[in-house]
């Protein structure tokens, strides 16, 4: 279900509105955009801690191992986690400079969203459809899509936990705030754990639901992604008047 989001600014604030969407389906979208965030994070963290070669920008390729591993994992809700992350940086809309490592956020969009159709273009024409991709773009999708996840499936063949085998590297920790408490023991808890605990760590990776002032990241010295509750809720404040009109 693709969502056509406005946002609401009271005192250049954006707020949920009491006659827009309601709490749970705004707590929904947050966390499928975190999802996809976490599993960003993820990337870069598979990136550093099994050395892959980085042969182009290493948020790209972050990007990339997201999508692929949420369809690849997370199936029954890949759609509608792509679907919510495209929404959330069309929202986002930040501009880089020419020199940056980072795309644009309009551009990042579109990248998540020809892979996720590339992936499977015969079972995701109502999704290219939503997403506004004209015939030209799904035909460029279509062919770029399938060489991206070939590429990750076999850097990954390697790296994943044997089935069966005791999870032992993956921490996950949450501040003691209520909000915090709450979300990282649902969908977005889950997600990331399973995301996680597929991967065959060397070395303890944690995850923390941190209650501070920020966005997400991973820190290598540490070895710790980490997502920040201000973050949430600024996905949860995306959500204002959420109009369904599929």
């Amino acid at each position: 279900m693709f969502r056509y989001i406005k946002i609401i600014t009271v005192s250049g604030a954006m707020v949920l509105s009491a006659t827009g969407v309601g709490a749970n389906e705004a707590r929904r979208f947050s966390e499928n955009v975190s999802l996809h965030v976490i599993a960003h994070e993820i990337g870069h963290a598979v990136i550093r801690e099994f050395d892959l070669p980085i042969l182009s920008s290493e948020e790209d390729m972050a990007e990339q191992f997201a999508t692929y591993v949420i369809d690849q994992n997370l199936p029954e809700d890949a759609e509608e986690i792509i679907e919510d992350r495209i929404a959330s940086l069309r929202i986002e809309g930040d501009q880089t400079s020419v020199y940056s490592e980072y795309s644009s956020d309009v551009r990042r969009a579109g990248q998540i969203a020809c892979l996720f159709y590339g992936m499977d273009p015969g079972n995701r024409t109502s999704f290219a459809e939503r997403v506004g991709m004209s015939g030209k773009a799904k035909a460029h999708c279509a062919d770029r899509g399938p060489e991206i996840a070939r590429s990750w499936r076999r850097v990954l063949k390697d790296l994943w936990l044997p089935e069966g085998a005791a999870v032992t590297e993956v921490l996950i920790t949450h501040d003691p705030s209520q909000f915090m408490t709450a979300f990282s023991s649902g969908r977005t808890g889950y997600g990331a754990r399973k995301l996680l605990a597929s991967l065959d760590w060397h070395s303890q990776i944690k995850l923390d639901y941190a209650q501070c002032d920020g966005t997400a990241g991973w820190g290598r010295n540490r070895r710790r992604i980490h997502i920040c509750e201000s973050y949430v809720r600024r996905f949860m404040a995306q959500a204002v008047n959420l109009d369904d009109k599929s």
